[in-house]
């Protein structure tokens, strides 16, 4: 992974086999930062991963071995909510899911069984809103759905 200063167009490697401490991160798919500064990073079929990116120390957040409750599948995007904990979507589960990020405890927010609207086909990407509200561009719909973060409810906002 590279940082780009935007103002020089310098590049960094803050996240590969030399840089930094930790395990390593197979292939990264998608990235949020957090309120602190630090990066949390999404790998391979199902590894969330903490880097510092002052020394590129690496720690994992939730994985096979790391939390507990449903266990990912295929991640998309991952997010980070105004309270600290992260979200993402599952490709596979059709499903939106909380990561607690001090004790890797996974939930689902949203999926064919938990709030109403429409089932998701295929989420890919998540936003969070100033609101809290959830954004979830689903490709199988060639939409973008509106989530309750509480009640999983789902709505079409655009097609």
């Amino acid at each position: 992974m590279i940082r780009v200063n935007p103002q020089t167009g310098a590049r960094t490697s803050v996240l590969d086999a030399t840089t930094g401490s930790g395990p390593p991160l197979p292939s990264p798919t998608s990235i949020a930062v957090e309120a602190t500064g630090t990066l949390v990073v999404t790998g391979g079929r199902a590894v969330v991963v903490r880097e510092d990116p002052q020394t590129g120390a690496r720690t994992v957040v939730s994985d096979a071995s790391t939390g507990s409750g449903p266990m990912f599948q295929q991640l998309g995007n991952i997010a980070a909510e105004a309270s600290g904990e992260l979200v993402t979507v599952d490709r596979v589960r059709q499903a939106v899911l909380r990561i607690n990020p001090v004790t890797a405890a996974r939930t689902i927010v949203s999926d064919a069984t938990i709030g109403r609207g429409p089932v998701f086909f295929a989420p890919s990407a998540i936003a969070v809103e100033p609101t809290g509200t959830l954004v979830i561009a689903d490709t199988g719909f060639r939409a973008v759905v509106r989530v309750d973060p509480i009640s999983g409810d789902r709505a079409i906002i655009t097609r």
